[in-house]
C-alpha cells in the first residue's frame, strides 16, 4: 500500500530534479562558453599585441578553463597572463600572481608544460628588471628543469638562457654564466 501512494510522489520528484540537471548542464554549457568567448577574445588582442585588453579575457577564462579540465589551454592561459603582465611591465603583479597561477595546476602540468616553463622564465625576467638576480636565477632553474624535462631548444629557450647568464654576469658567478652560455648555444643550435 505504501509503494503504491510513494509513487505519484516519486514521480513528481523525478520531474522536479530533471529541469534542475537540465538547468546545471546548461550552466555548465554557458560557463564552458563565457570561457571560450573569453579565451578568443584574449588570442586575438594577443594577435595584435594588446595586452591590457587582452589580460582580463586571460584572467577571467582561466578558471573556467581549469574548472572544465582543460590542462593544455590553462597552461598556455597561465604563460600568456605571464606575458601580458610583463609587457606591460606590471612586473610586481608578475612576481606576485605567479605562484597562484601555478596552484591553479595539477602538479603534473607544472612540471611538464612549456607554458609554464615561460611562466618561469618572465618571472626571471621580471626579477632580473627588479635587479633580485638570485630571485631571477631561481625561476630561470625552474624553467630551465621544464625545458630539459620536455627536450626543448629552440629560441625560448636559448633566449631563458641568455637571460640567466646575464643575472649570473651582474652576481659576478662567471663559473654559472659559462654554463648557462653553454646551455644557450646548445638550445640555439
Amino acid at each position: 500500500m505504501r509503494n503504491i501512494l510513494l509513487a505519484p510522489v516519486l514521480l513528481l520528484l523525478a520531474f522536479m530534479i530533471a529541469p534542475i540537471e537540465k538547468a546545471v548542464a546548461a550552466a555548465d554549457s554557458l560557463a564552458d562558453a563565457e570561457g571560450i568567448a573569453s579565451w578568443d577574445l584574449a588570442q586575438d588582442d594577443l594577435g595584435l599585441k594588446n595586452y591590457e585588453e587582452a589580460l582580463p579575457c586571460l584572467q577571467e577564462a582561466l578558471p573556467l578553463l581549469v574548472e572544465a579540465e582543460l590542462w593544455p589551454e590553462s597552461a598556455e592561459c597561465v604563460g600568456q597572463i605571464a606575458k601580458c603582465w610583463y609587457r606591460l611591465r606590471d612586473y610586481k603583479s608578475l612576481i606576485e600572481g605567479s605562484p597562484e597561477l601555478l596552484t591553479s595546476l595539477p602538479q603534473a602540468i607544472q612540471d611538464t608544460s612549456i607554458a609554464i616553463g615561460s611562466l618561469h622564465t618572465y618571472v626571471g625576467s621580471g626579477n632580473s628588471k627588479r635587479g633580485e638576480y638570485e630571485l631571477a636565477l631561481q625561476a630561470y632553474d625552474s624553467a630551465s628543469a621544464v625545458f630539459t624535462k620536455q627536450g626543448l631548444r629552440g629560441n625560448f629557450a636559448a633566449f631563458t638562457y641568455k637571460n640567466a647568464a646575464q643575472a649570473c654576469e651582474r652576481q659576478l658567478n662567471y663559473q654559472k654564466q659559462l654554463y648557462y652560455l653553454r646551455a644557450a648555444l646548445e638550445a640555439d643550435t
